[in-house]
């Protein structure tokens, strides 16, 4: 569990901080971060100081640091919590991180879980990303709060979101296991992958494996490419029915150019959940979200063309994403078209594309698009009429899909002595 910051990264980032504030090399400030990156603590304390005087944070959170490390001085954890909560006061995020982990491990100081609580939750409010993801952990072991592995959950996704490993590893030992959330394995294992990407690669991998062994997930699974805590911790806070939360945290990961925050960002719009119902709003978000390919956001849209509910009604875009669905795999919006067609809704009447659109549905066993061939081929519209090839559609759509308008028909055919008493489906039917 990483911790502490290291001091080569501390450096980094203070000196870039202090660079783009304005910063001139010949300050204070400067040449103790250079004093310090050369090891020459003594000076680095003594420079940090004249800066600390002038009330820059930056050089209190140095002193904070090399206090509590004792570099260039003895070790003196008062002086550490004091001059971390000199910079913390003046908003600095890695102070009030720091101060709650030397009151979790007792560095310095009288270990207290408490307080580590309330720094964590300090550093957390100023949108630090480790604070976050140390909340979880107190939150996962009890450690001065009641013990909550949802809050967990809660507290490692907001930090995976702000892009920390240790978080992704973290969620996916829960998605694995089911604390906190329902048991998981591919997302389960989309974290271990992510987290290993991010430099957690031992222990995550190792994760990974054991799964890969015990056959929840494939050897050569491939991380999903939608893999996004934010938009997972919003739909953790829907099916809650905790809308407030969910529309946060799919506008979080929406405004980040997710296409499954897009998507469930249109959908809260569309149901009105959390917000008021706007179609004209959802359709704006499906539509950024079916820009990057995402199955679910076209077909939402596609019925919004089709209906005209947000947007201008549009037969033909309706088909085109109805038919860009389908080929994706979606029997559904695949005979979508052929049903438009064949009415002619939305678009001019074609018995000849309803066939199209029907017979590749029924290709993906679309129970719906069976019955309609049926049709087709009883009234002969677009194809020859053909009695047996009719009965034989109808009674697969309704012993495969339980459509009662396809079993009234076949009894119909029946009743009409369009077909023998005795019919049923041969086994050798050409119907798929």
């Amino acid at each position: 569990m990483k911790k502490n910051v290291s001091v080569l990264l501390i450096v980094m980032l203070l000196c870039s901080w202090a660079l783009s504030s304005g910063e001139t090399w010949d300050s204070a400030l400067m040449q103790g971060f250079a004093a310090h990156a050369s090891g020459e603590y003594e000076i680095a304390l003594d420079l940090f100081r004249q800066a600390a005087e002038t009330g820059d944070e930056r050089a209190q959170f140095m002193l904070g640091y090399m206090y509590c490390n004792g570099e260039g001085t003895e070790a003196d954890g008062a002086k550490a919590v004091e001059f971390y909560t000199l910079a913390m006061d003046r908003g600095m995020p890695g102070a009030a991180q720091n101060l709650g982990w030397m009151y979790e491990t007792g560095t310095g100081v009288e270990q207290d879980f408490s307080k580590a609580l309330e720094y964590y939750t300090k550093g957390a409010d100023l949108g630090n990303e480790r604070s976050w993801y140390s909340l979880g952990v107190m939150h996962f072991g009890g450690m001065g709060t009641a013990q909550d592995f949802e809050d967990a959950v809660t507290c490692w996704g907001i930090s995976a979101a702000m892009g920390y490993g240790p978080a992704f590893e973290a969620l996916g030992e829960m998605y694995r296991d089911g604390l906190g959330v329902e048991r998981n394995d591919l997302k389960a294992a989309d974290y271990f992958l992510r987290a290993a990407e991010l430099g957690e690669g031992d222990e995550a991998l190792a994760s990974f494996d054991r799964m890969a062994e015990e056959g929840r997930v494939p050897s050569d699974y491939t991380r999903s490419p939608d893999l996004d805590p934010a938009c997972d911790l919003g739909v953790i806070a829907a099916l809650r029915e905790d809308y407030e939360n969910a529309l946060a945290y799919f506008r979080w990961s929406a405004d980040s150019g997710s296409r499954r925050g897009q998507y469930n960002l249109g959908r809260m719009y569309s149901e009105g959940l959390g917000v008021e119902k706007s179609e004209e709003t959802a359709a704006e978000y499906y539509l950024l979200s079916a820009g990057q390919g995402f199955t679910s956001a076209m077909y939402n849209l596609a019925i919004m063309y089709w209906k005209g509910a947000g947007v201008e009604p549009s037969g033909e875009k309706a088909v085109e994403l109805f038919t860009q669905v389908g080929e994706q795999g979606y029997a559904e919006a695949m005979y979508l078209p052929g049903y438009m067609y064949f009415v002619g809704d939305g678009v001019e009447q074609s018995y000849e594309k309803s066939a199209e659109y029907c017979l590749r549905a029924a290709d993906m066993g679309y129970p719906e698009a069976y019955n309609l061939l049926g049709i087709l081929y009883l009234n002969g519209y677009a194809v020859e009429r053909d009695d047996e090839k009719a009965a034989e559609y109808f009674l697969k759509a309704w012993k495969e899909g339980g459509i009662e308008e396809a079993e009234a028909n076949y009894y119909a055919m029946l009743e009409e002595g369009l077909i023998p008493a005795d019919s049923v489906l041969p086994e050798s039917s050409p119907i798929p």
